[in-house]
Order: structure tokens, then sequence, then C-alpha cells
């Protein structure tokens, strides 16, 4: 297959632009103020959301890796099995990191909604 051939948009990808071309006609019907900007614009919004989607679903995974790190390192650490004893500093450094992984996770989550 050529890089030509897999350019050329699907059948349903047509048909979508059939009825977007259709929407758009409807809306200019009932506000015929709408440009081509309006219309450029509001299909970057559309694009943009699938950004936005990824973003959130990228935090999300980060959360849930940082509170499984936490909770294990913990677990480890509890027993004794890191660092030869409870004490030792990298327990403490490792779940601070975890405990920082997730809350920046969280953050960037509620940033992107």
């Amino acid at each position: 297959m050529s890089a030509h051939a897999a350019a050329e948009p699907t059948r349903k990808a047509r048909e979508l632009a059939e009825h977007l071309k259709q929407a758009i006609g409807d809306y200019r019907m009932r506000d015929a103020k709408v440009t081509d900007q309006d219309v450029q614009m509001a299909i970057k919004l559309l694009q943009t959301s699938s950004a936005n989607e990824l973003r959130v679903a990228l935090a999300i995974i980060a959360a849930c890796v940082g509170a499984f790190v936490t909770v294990g390192l913990g677990i480890a650490a509890s027993k004794g099995r890191l660092g030869g004893g409870a004490s030792s500093p990298i327990i403490w450094v490792s779940i601070g990191l975890a405990i920082t992984g997730t809350v920046l996770g969280v953050i960037l989550g509620r940033r992107s909604e």
C-alpha cells in the first residue's frame, strides 16, 4: 500500500464530512453572521478535545501507578524488605517520590478538565 493510498479518506470520513457540511449549512441558515473563521475555530476545538482526553488518561494512569508504588513500598518497608531495615532513607525517598507522582497526576488530570 502506498503512502498516497493511506492518506485517502475512508467512506465513514467522507460521510461524516457531508454531515458536518450539512450541519454547518443549517447553522448558517439560522445565524448568517457565522464566518469561515468561526467554523475553523469550532473544528479546532473538536480536534483538541481528543488531546485533552489523552492528557486526562495519562494523568489517571500516573496517579494509579503512583498510588500502587506508594502502597507497595509502604508494605515492603513495614516488613523490612527494603534497605535492610524499616528505617532506611531510600524507603522514605521512594515513598515521597511516589506520592509526588500521584499528586502530579491528579493535578494534571484536573487541569485538563
